[in-house]
């Protein structure tokens, strides 16, 4: 696990509550743009736990102690801890089995988020900072972040800290650190300036990504293929009957909150369920970040990723057969996937009323393409 401290720019001076609620806003906006469940997130009067997959961010109070040792309500600093879960072994039980340090690419997008979002609402001076290590803990104190991320060893009094493990964490390239430099105080008017340029860029290249990729699916796959399986991510019917090019499609799916510059997770499990890893040739955003995932597929029920294996594997005879079958409009014969919407559009195809299609198929020598969709009725 790895922390950082939000501090006052003032040893001597306390941030306002309000930073700790206003924090806790923009995870609950984070986690709602991850598609986090309730179950992810626990809210504490003084700390808040957020899961992500297989990380948790941890923040809350660090309390204040006065010169007779005690402890003041007040709050000098707020402690981010990001952590991999920990997994228990099944096959020895009560044995807990720890994973690795938390990746670097998620504890990169937090600090990025952090910092955009605190330049930008944060109306006070602020630090972020590290616990310093090479003093005794009888001695906490902190160093300023950025300066660990600049530099391979931090010095303090007799000593230095090496910042090599928070450079590997939250850098790209930990000998050419590629973060840029910020002023660590930093006030609301030029702070506003920041956050906006971050987000300016990060909206541009990810704009860039989403048009070379469309134009990519536009010559490599079937739009309607796109359709039939991103059809539960987005809310009007209308909206996908009408999107022509995957473009469009990308936009109402935006619209909708399912696709962001800060999580483009979906496009990722779009090429794994189709298999269409040419498009990451195209953009070097979307094949760093292919690499890096770990490639759950999670915005796709199961239901909808076997629909794509049967469309797949429905050759002209059996799209024949299901038109005649189910009286599907005889201007889908060349198209398996309009088949396929048409039949979901008048409750033929349903994922939660699957088998008497399934056993109409059997019933009609389709065993094959049956056992397809009854591999999305199994858990």
């Amino acid at each position: 696990m790895v922390s950082i401290y939000l501090t006052a720019p003032n040893p001597t001076d306390f941030l306002p509550d309000a930073v700790y609620h206003m924090l806790i806003v923009e995870f609950l906006h984070l986690s709602k743009i991850k598609e986090r469940k309730s179950d992810d997130i626990q809210l504490f009067q003084n700390r808040s736990d957020f899961g992500f997959d297989n990380h948790v961010v941890s923040f809350g109070a660090v309390e204040h102690e006065d010169r007779n040792g005690e402890r003041e309500t007040q709050v000098n600093a707020l402690k981010f801890q990001i952590a991999r879960r920990v997994e228990i072994d099944n096959d020895d039980i009560g044995t807990v089995r720890m994973v690795d340090s938390p990746r670097s690419a998620f504890c990169k997008e937090i600090l990025d988020y952090l910092q955009d979002h605190l330049a930008t609402k944060c109306k006070v001076g602020y630090k972020l900072s590290v616990l310093c290590i090479a003093c005794k803990p009888s001695k906490p104190h902190f160093h300023d972040l950025q300066r660990c991320l600049d530099n391979p060893t931090v010095p303090c009094e007799r000593n230095s800290m090496i910042t090599q493990g928070f450079q590997r964490l939250f850098l790209t390239d930990p000998k050419r650190p590629t973060i840029p430099k910020k002023p660590t105080l930093i006030k609301s008017a030029t702070g506003q300036q920041v956050g906006t340029l971050r987000r300016e860029s990060r909206e541009k290249k990810f704009q860039q990504m989403l048009m070379q990729v469309s134009k990519w699916f536009e010559e490599h796959i079937s739009l309607d293929m796109l359709k039939t399986l991103c059809k539960d991510k987005i809310k009007c019917l209308s909206d996908l009957q009408k999107a022509e090019t995957p473009k469009e499609l990308f936009e109402f799916m935006k619209n909708d909150g399912h696709l962001t510059a800060i999580n483009f997770k979906i496009i990722i499990e779009i090429i794994d369920v189709t298999g269409k890893t040419g498009v990451l040739e195209v953009n070097k955003l979307l094949k760093d970040t292919y690499e890096k995932a770990d490639h759950q597929i999670k915005s796709f029920t199961r239901y909808r990723q076997k629909l794509i294996d049967f469309g797949t594997r429905l050759g002209d005879d059996n799209i024949a057969t299901l038109i005649q079958l189910e009286n599907v409009s005889k201007k889908h014969r060349n198209n398996q996937w309009t088949v396929i919407l048409d039949l979901e559009q008048r409750g033929i195809l349903n994922e939660h009323y699957l088998q008497p299609f399934i056993d109409n198929l059997k019933d009609n020598e389709l065993t094959s393409m049956a056992k397809i969709l009854e591999e999305a009725t199994q858990c």
